[in-house]
C-alpha cells in the first residue's frame, strides 16, 4: 500500500510539473479538440495502468489495515488516505 502511494504521489507531481509545461496546449489545442485535459489524461492512463491492476489486492490490504486500527494496532493513515484518493 505505501509503494501505490508513493506512486500516486508521484503522478501527482510529474502531472503538476507537465501541466505546468504544456499550459499552453491544454488551452488551446485540447479546448480545439475536444480532448482531456493532460491532467485527465494522466490520472486515467496511472489509473489503466496501475491502479486497476491491483485494486483487488489493494482493497483487500486497505479492509485489513481498517480491521488492524479497529483492533487497537497502529497503521499509517497518511498511507491510507493517499491510497483512498486513488479510488475517487
Amino acid at each position: 500500500m505505501n509503494v501505490l502511494a508513493k506512486k500516486w504521489d508521484n503522478i501527482k507531481i510529474i502531472t503538476y510539473v507537465l501541466t505546468r509545461v504544456f499550459k499552453y496546449l491544454d488551452r488551446f489545442y485540447v479546448k480545439n479538440r475536444n480532448t482531456g485535459t493532460l491532467t485527465q489524461i494522466s490520472f486515467n492512463i496511472f489509473r489503466e495502468l496501475v491502479f486497476d491492476e491491483h485494486k483487488h489486492k489493494l482493497t483487500q490490504t486497505f479492509l485489513n489495515q481498517i480491521e488492524r486500527c479497529r483492533s487497537g494496532h497502529r497503521i499509517n493513515k497518511n498511507s491510507m488516505k493517499q491510497v483512498l484518493n486513488c479510488y475517487a
